[in-house]
């Protein structure tokens, strides 16, 4: 918020020109149908995917997780999760372990600056280990997991990896050719600047999971069968095709910007840290190095709840954080910040070193109150 204004011109474009249902029929849909398989395309290529077939669209980083976590463990299988999952894995988990009693898993801790050890990863895998989830940065603090030495452990051993980049897409470098793992999930609407709505996954062998949904994509009709192939197998119903016209602008947009993006935002965010630390009733959570995080961070003052804070932020300054458990639960055990959370303060496109002095000083107005 704001979203930059070559978004919005991408769906007025094609509000104008293009609004038929992809591959369904005659000029305006195939306008459609081409569009969608542009920004395919161009995904594929912003994350090093070189067979842009294996990357499938789904309505949000949730629908992504749920195709892959639901289709890939069954009963006897043993799963492993870091402490800093997201519901959308969580609870995907939980039903699973609820309904099928035998589906098992273990979560694995962080210190409280968010470093995992890998030994604590290899010391949980047992002989029925089918998938590590893994979340590449924790919404919470911003802490990056070193994913490339927990994908090596997940290959070493043939473990099928997940890796969720809801956090990272777009503010941070993916390179699956390098990475080289089974299984990735995102959405569109956080560092890929899109509509909500949007998400996305990547599938290595198809063959491995079955589709969540089943229905209609205009091909092949006459069969009652869905498909089997990738990316269809995994795309039923009408896609979220403006999201997708404003994704193929912003992956344009951050193929020359990505980076200089992340420099601004650490900027940014270290200048916030800096200032924060100098005021005595702050307490901040996690690594305050601004450059081995996303650019958020999280924080408490003393003696105010994070959702009266949040709310005096926004009533009082126009300042708008997230406050509370963020839907991550265990990541708040870790923390110490259990039960009540937190409120986190996130740095987007359009801020600028002006909004850091203007939050400080609220913060400082607001303890002045105490």
């Amino acid at each position: 918020m704001p979203k930059p204004d070559f978004i919005i011109d991408a769906i007025q474009s094609l509000n104008k020109n293009s609004t038929g249902s992809p591959y369904r029929s005659i000029d305006q849909s195939l306008k459609a149908g081409n569009h969608v398989e542009g920004t395919r395309r161009s995904l594929a290529k912003f994350l090093g995917i070189e067979q842009a077939d294996k990357l499938a669209f789904t309505f949000n980083a949730t629908h992504g997780l749920n195709t892959i976590v639901k289709s890939i463990l069954k009963r006897g299988d043993h799963v492993i999760l870091s402490c800093f999952e997201h519901n959308a894995v969580l609870r995907p988990i939980h039903h699973m372990v609820s309904s099928q009693k035998d589906i098992t898993f273990s979560i694995i801790n962080s210190d409280r600056n968010g470093v995992f050890t890998l030994d604590a990863i290899t010391h949980a895998i047992r002989s029925n280990t089918k998938l590590i989830i893994w979340n590449h940065a924790s919404n919470v603090i911003g802490s990056i997991s070193p994913v490339k030495e927990i994908a090596n452990i997940a290959r070493e051993r043939k473990i099928l990896m997940l890796l969720d980049c809801a956090q990272t897409v777009g503010i941070l470098d993916i390179d699956l050719h390098k990475l080289d793992i089974d299984f990735i999930a995102g959405t569109c609407h956080k560092g890929l600047l899109s509509l909500p709505g949007l998400g996305f996954i990547y599938v290595k062998d198809a063959n491995l999971i079955d589709s969540l949904i089943q229905g209609g994509g205009g091909y092949n009709s006459h069969s009652l069968n869905h498909p089997s192939a990738s990316p269809l197998k995994f795309e039923a119903g009408t896609p979220n095709y403006f999201a997708i016209a404003s994704l193929d602008k912003a992956l344009e947009y951050l193929r020359k910007n990505r980076a200089g993006h992340l420099r601004r935002y650490t900027r940014l965010n270290e200048n916030l840290i800096e200032h924060l630390q100098e005021i005595e009733e702050v307490l901040l959570y996690g690594n305050t190095e601004a450059s081995k995080k996303l650019p958020i961070t999280s924080l408490n003052i003393k003696n105010i709840a994070p959702m009266h804070l949040a709310s005096m932020l926004y009533k009082e300054h126009q300042i708008i954080t997230r406050a509370g458990v963020h839907c991550a639960p265990l990541a708040h055990k870790v923390l110490g910040t259990d039960p009540m959370g937190c409120v986190r303060v996130s740095i987007g496109h359009a801020n600028v070193e002006a909004d850091i002095s203007i939050l400080v000083s609220a913060i400082k107005k607001i303890i002045k109150r105490i």
